[in-house]
């Protein structure tokens, strides 16, 4: 096989592996918030962190909805901001009128969002960034220009083998 049939062969290959790896940024840059929502969890970005157990500012946590809240429970509280963050803090008690956080702040049931089953340290400030509407042009942009590389190379494999058979009916 001569060099420039080499070359042709790996151009098509380099744009599917390309493509690819930019398929598996996109979902990897979407998993941390999509997958937990498919099992029932909320994923919110850590606003402020009384507790000290769940770490700095864009820390993402996956909170679950709870019939009953105990003592020395993890939550998550609703701050009711634009960017869907959350207070986190231990349950100290119940009253009746709401819930009593350590440090001895209390809290309307209502704004809970659940009980903290994991936590991600340090995407938080990506997932915004992800979901926010020019993540999202950008991530749409880069699944078209993947799935545009892919039909190119496609195309190009396609070209290559039938100049192949060509070539070998007229020999």
């Amino acid at each position: 096989m001569n060099e420039t049939k080499k070359k042709k062969r790996g151009l098509p290959l380099a744009l599917t592996i390309v493509a690819y790896a930019l398929i598996i940024v996109v979902l990897l840059a979407v998993a941390p918030v999509l997958c937990p929502a498919v099992f029932g969890y909320q994923t919110r970005l850590v606003g402020s962190d009384q507790s000290g157990k769940v770490g700095t500012k864009g820390t993402v946590v996956y909170a679950k909805e709870v019939d009953s809240i105990q003592n020395g429970n993890l939550i998550a509280i609703d701050l009711g901001k634009d960017d869907k963050s959350v207070l986190v803090n231990y349950v100290a008690g119940e009253e009746t009128d709401g819930i009593m956080l350590e440090g001895g702040e209390k809290v309307e049931k209502d704004v809970i969002v659940g009980k903290i089953a994991a936590k991600t340290p340090f995407i938080g400030y990506l997932c915004q960034l992800c979901f926010s509407v020019i993540g999202i042009i950008i991530l749409v942009l880069v699944f078209l220009i993947a799935l545009a590389m892919m039909i190119i190379a496609n195309g190009i494999a396609k070209k290559e083998n039938q100049k192949a058979m060509n070539q070998d009916y007229s020999s």
